[in-house]
């Protein structure tokens, strides 16, 4: 991608709710150039995508903006990013008890 196509992108992408200057250089960086780009994607796969290209963990919160700016993509649905963070806490909480009371 040119400099100048970089730079189309990262405002395009800045325009999606939830994604400031950061998030939009990791989308980039992943050969995102928009929301259209990003309809249809696995916000889980982005994640693990963006941990090995910067090669070093993320913060989870990364995955709730993930998943916040596909559903936008998807669906227009514009939650905050920490709506997603309460999904998941609150799943990774039933996997937590499920799996305590299995040992």
């Amino acid at each position: 991608m040119s400099t100048a196509d970089e730079k189309v992108a990262l405002t395009r992408l800045q325009e999606i709710p939830n994604v400031g200057p950061a998030v939009a250089r990791r989308l980039v960086a992943l050969g995102f150039d928009g929301v259209d780009s990003l309809r249809g994607q696995d916000p889980e796969e982005l994640f693990a995508r963006t941990e090995a290209a910067r090669g070093t963990p993320e913060d989870p919160c990364l995955l709730d903006t993930y998943r916040a700016v596909v559903a936008f993509a998807d669906t227009g649905d514009d939650r905050p990013w920490h709506a997603y963070s309460r999904e998941r806490l609150a799943q990774e909480a039933i996997v937590g008890r499920a799996s305590r009371a299995g040992a």
